[in-house]
């Protein structure tokens, strides 16, 4: 990869990023105001997100836009889980806890 390719990816992984992190930030306001937004309708949203921020582009549909959005689902994916875990433990749901 050459210097320009690694900042379009850089960028796009930002953008990404960006677009879904605000999106669970916006989902998080609204829980504490009584909406009922749950974490597995948010979380999916926000994959949705990060897999339509990777398609647009400037330059259209790009493998690094597609490797981006891929890498961004992965580190959602492993916030839900925790998520889940963590809305288990404060609703006494599970008798043993680890964070892993």
């Amino acid at each position: 990869m050459e210097g320009s390719q690694l900042w379009a990816f850089a960028a796009q992984f930002v953008v990404t990023l960006s677009l879904s992190i605000g999106w669970l930030i916006i989902c998080r306001i609204l829980r504490s105001m009584r909406v009922g937004i749950r974490v597995t309708l948010a979380y999916s949203i926000a994959g949705a997100l990060a897999l339509l921020g990777g398609l647009f582009s400037p330059d259209g549909p790009t493998l690094s836009g597609f490797v981006a959005s891929l890498l961004v689902m992965a580190i959602l994916y492993l916030r839900w889980k925790r998520s889940l875990k963590m809305q288990s433990l404060d609703a006494r749901t599970i008798i043993g806890f680890e964070l892993t």
